[in-house]
């Protein structure tokens, strides 16, 4: 146990406060207590607690403000390792725009579901700061500003800092997931017939988004080094993200998300041009070879951000849908589908963490597959019975297809 330390605090209302923190089992421990007319007796008070830590008799207790339980949270939480700098960037947002003020000077003891219910409402109904008509945040915002509330008082509540999860039990609003957006195989070859034509330099990269679906932030981390131009695959080893004007690698979002894509042969073409014409731009400018395979002409790799607008104006001149540029995942699979592939290969191909969350996903896109599925087994259901001397249906029973009205008539 590493030794404890105290500090005293004289609070805006003229009363004193005092925090204790120390580490017991690798975790950060803390207690605070306000109220104290006087320093000194905040002091009597933190001297008895900072004794009961030295015997080892002290325990964490609810007690301080929320705001000051989910800042030394989210502290704790990211520097354990466990999570990505992407990741930490939004429980912080969560955190500072979004929960502390609403919920910050609530005594972490007495936080209760009606409290986060009123925080979840007020978030829905005027919860963008940044916009001055006060309009709210999306169902699906608030959900994941849920997911962060609930997993710092989850922690809590693991630790013996609470004895229950209060927002475990409030009700999240309602979200209807938006319809995918995805170009049919005439808008999807206008597109990239219209890029071949202008001589468009990121031609190569339309054709691997649409052919090998690859993440917006795994194509733009994609090295050389990770691309096999003579077996024709494309490992994906990390994914390039943006935060805050900020660019870095980090490793794919999950275990499925870190495979090998197999690239068809005009891929294979297309990314030979791509190097070719990154080597002579890069004898040109007297520099090294350019890393990744995804860059400008002057070897600076291409923000992910600078993408999408890269891509939504190559959409625009091509005069097709306009569609983003994650939808062309979307597009692969709903093509892949209908073609018959396999949804295992499908589900692989993306990256996704099993086939039934890809059979969730794009079900609306396959269903011509359950059409031949009750004509198969009709067919088969009919030759039996036809073997056994059973007429047929329509010639038995002159059966009619006849219209029906409105009323039913």
């Amino acid at each position: 146990m590493n030794k404890a330390h105290g500090q005293t605090i004289k609070m805006p209302n003229g009363r004193w406060k005092f925090r204790v923190q120390w580490r017991e089992d690798s975790e950060r421990r803390s207690q605070s207590r306000n109220g104290f007319q006087t320093e000194k007796q905040a002091r009597v008070a933190m001297n008895e607690v900072l004794r009961e830590v030295s015997r080892g008799e002290a325990a964490s207790r609810p007690t301080g403000t929320v705001e000051e339980y989910l800042i030394e949270w989210l502290d704790t939480y990211v520097r354990s390792g466990k999570v990505k700098r992407s990741s930490a960037a939004t429980y912080a947002g969560h955190v500072h725009t979004h929960l502390v003020p609403r919920l910050g000077r609530i005594a972490l003891a007495k936080l209760s579901p009606s409290h986060v219910a009123k925080c979840y409402a007020d978030l829905l109904s005027s919860g963008e700061a940044r916009h001055k008509s006060g309009r709210g945040l999306s169902a699906k915002t608030v959900r994941n500003i849920h997911q962060t509330l609930n997993k710092a008082l989850g922690d809590a509540v693991k630790y013996g800092r609470l004895p229950r999860n209060v927002a475990d039990v409030v009700d999240l609003p309602r979200y209807e997931p938006k319809e995918m957006q995805a170009w049919s195989e005439q808008e999807l070859a206008d597109f990239l017939g219209t890029a071949v034509a202008v001589g468009d330099y990121l031609f190569p990269i339309w054709y691997l988004l649409a052919s090998a679906p690859l993440r917006r932030g795994e194509v733009a981390g994609l090295r050389w080094s990770d691309v096999d131009l003579v077996e024709g695959f494309a490992h994906v080893r990390s994914t390039r993200v943006e935060v805050q004007g900020e660019v870095f690698d980090e490793t794919p979002k999950s275990a499925r998300s870190r495979r090998t894509v197999p690239l068809d042969s005009e891929a294979v073409v297309a990314l030979a041009h791509l190097r070719n014409a990154q080597e002579e731009a890069a004898k040109a400018l007297k520099c090294r070879p350019f890393e990744y395979v995804l860059t400008d002409l002057d070897g600076a790799p291409i923000r992910p951000e600078s993408l999408s607008r890269k891509f939504a104006a190559a959409t625009h001149r091509a005069r097709v849908k306009p569609i983003r540029l994650h939808s062309l995942r979307h597009t692969y699979a709903s093509r892949a589908l209908h073609a018959g592939v396999s949804v295992h290969v499908v589900s692989a191909m993306l990256g996704h963490a099993d086939a039934g969350f890809t059979l969730r996903i794009y079900s609306p896109f396959m269903p011509h597959q359950g059409r031949e599925a009750v004509e198969m087994l009709a067919g088969r259901l009919t030759s039996i019975m036809r073997q056994n001397g059973a007429p047929k249906l329509g010639a038995k029973l002159g059966a009619k297809i006849v219209p029906v009205t409105s009323n039913g008539e």
